[in-house]
C-alpha cells in the first residue's frame, strides 16, 4: 500500500522508438580530463513525424567504465552507425530504442531564448538525461513511437478552435509539468477522440470534461505528434501550362490518450 504522506518527485518519462535520421552537431568536449558529447539525434518515429532527442553524455560512469550511450553516440561520429543520410543497402540506417526507468529517464524540458523581438521565449525540448539508447535493428515501423508519461498541474482548460473560430471537439489542457532542478513550465496537452482495440472509441475530451477541474493534479499519458505535412496544390493557369506548388504544414502536439489522477503527495522537481 503506497504511503500518501510520503512527497515524490513528479512524473516526467519520455520514450522514443525509430530510425536515426540524423546525429545532429554531436561533438566532444573535455573538461578537467572528463569527456562529453553533446547535440543531438533527430529520430523518424512515423512517415512524416520526427523527434529531436539532444543530449549532454559524460564518457565514464562512476566505476570508471564508458557509458554505453556515450560508446554508441561515438560510432555515429565515426560513420560506423548509419543515419538515413549515410545508410545504403550493405549499411542500413541504424534503430534505436530510447527510453529510461525512474529518474534516469528521457524527458521534456523547457528552452528559454531571446526572439527577435527581444522578449524572453519559451520551448519544449525532449532531452536524454540520463536515459539509454539502445540499438535495435529488428525493430519494426509498427513498434516506432514517441510517447510521454507525466503528472501535471491543470491551469486552465478550453475548447479546441479551427481557423474559422469553430470547435473541433477536442479539448486543450493548459498545464504546468515538472522539470530538472526545481522548476516547472507550461505544456499544452490535447484531447480527442482516441482509438482502443478492445473498447472501440473513446471521446477523451468529454471524459475529462466531465471528470476534472482546474487545480486538479493528473498523470497523463500519450503520443508525441512532430508532423510535417506535404501538400501539393495545382494551380490552373490561363496561359499555357499550370502549376504545382507544394504546401506544407506542420503540427507539434501531445495528444492525451489515457489519465488519471495522481496518487499521493508529489513534489515537482
Amino acid at each position: 500500500m503506497e504511503n500518501n504522506n510520503v512527497i515524490r518527485v513528479a512524473k516526467n518519462e519520455i520514450r522514443v522508438c525509430g530510425e536515426v535520421k540524423e546525429a545532429k552537431n554531436l561533438k566532444t568536449y573535455e573538461k578537467e580530463g572528463k569527456k562529453s558529447i553533446s547535440g543531438s539525434l533527430v529520430i523518424k518515429t512515423g512517415e512524416f513525424q520526427e523527434v529531436e532527442v539532444r543530449l549532454f553524455v559524460g564518457e565514464l560512469t562512476k566505476k570508471g567504465e564508458v557509458k554505453k550511450a556515450y560508446a554508441t553516440l561515438e560510432k555515429f561520429m565515426s560513420g560506423e552507425l548509419k543515419t538515413l543520410a549515410n545508410a545504403d543497402e550493405e549499411n542500413p540506417v541504424t534503430k534505436v530504442d530510447i527510453f529510461g526507468n525512474g529518474a534516469f529517464t528521457p524527458h521534456f524540458t523547457e528552452n528559454l531564448y531571446i526572439g527577435q523581438d527581444g522578449n524572453v521565449k519559451s520551448s519544449i525540448q525532449v532531452e536524454l538525461g540520463f536515459g539509454n539508447i539502445v540499438v535495435k535493428e529488428d525493430l519494426q515501423e509498427e513498434d516506432y513511437c514517441a510517447t510521454f508519461d507525466v503528472e501535471v498541474f491543470i491551469k486552465n482548460l478550453k475548447e479546441e478552435m479551427n481557423r474559422e473560430g469553430e470547435e473541433t471537439g477536442r479539448l486543450i489542457l493548459d498545464t504546468l509539468v515538472p522539470m530538472y532542478g526545481n522548476v516547472v513550465a507550461p505544456i499544452s496537452f490535447v484531447a480527442g477522440v482516441v482509438h482502443d482495440e478492445e473498447d472501440g472509441d473513446i471521446d477523451m475530451a468529454d471524459a475529462l470534461r466531465e471528470g476534472i477541474e482546474i487545480g486538479d493534479t493528473l498523470e497523463l499519458w500519450g503520443d508525441i505528434v512532430n508532423l510535417a505535412k506535404v501538400e501539393l496544390i495545382k494551380k490552373e493557369s490561363k496561359f499555357g501550362k499550370a502549376r504545382t506548388i507544394e504546401k506544407k504544414e506542420f503540427v507539434r502536439e501531445y495528444v492525451i490518450i489515457g489519465a488519471r489522477p495522481s496518487i499521493g503527495k508529489t513534489a515537482f522537481a
